[in-house]
């Protein structure tokens, strides 16, 4: 779960605002990342290290403490629920979470909410201030 959790925060990394989950290929991209996340993790660091040092899937797995063997098995199984989530899961969800925080002088608050998108309306479900 780690390295699929850290191969799809690494999607973002060059871009922390971007959406790379997101328009038509959104989940055929996540459902490639949960079959082979070692993949996109040793992409990245390969882009991030360019020339000056050699990423291999060894080293990567290295820091997670799994063998080559352990993650062929555990790509088997992914790969056993992959294909099934591509109709249960969305990239256009129409709930959203929101969380932000002001300071006005000295005083701040964070508000949370949760808004449901239904067409062009947005819909307050929750909202929270402290």
């Amino acid at each position: 779960v780690r390295l699929i959790i850290d191969a799809r925060k690494l999607r973002k990394a060059p871009a922390p605002l971007s959406k790379p989950f997101r328009g038509k290929n959104g989940v055929k991209d996540f459902i490639n990342v949960v079959k082979d996340p070692l993949q996109g993790i040793v992409n990245f660091g390969q882009r991030m290290a360019g020339n000056l040092i050699q990423v291999t899937p060894q080293d990567v797995l290295g820091r997670y403490g799994l063998t080559e063997q352990q993650y062929i098995e555990l790509t088997n199984e992914f790969a056993r629920y992959a294909d099934n989530l591509s109709e249960s899961i969305t990239t256009e969800s129409s709930l959203l979470r929101v969380q932000a925080q002001g300071t006005v002088g000295n005083i701040t608050r964070r508000v949370f909410a949760i808004l449901k998108r239904d067409g062009t309306t947005v819909r307050t479900l929750y909202y929270r201030e402290e």
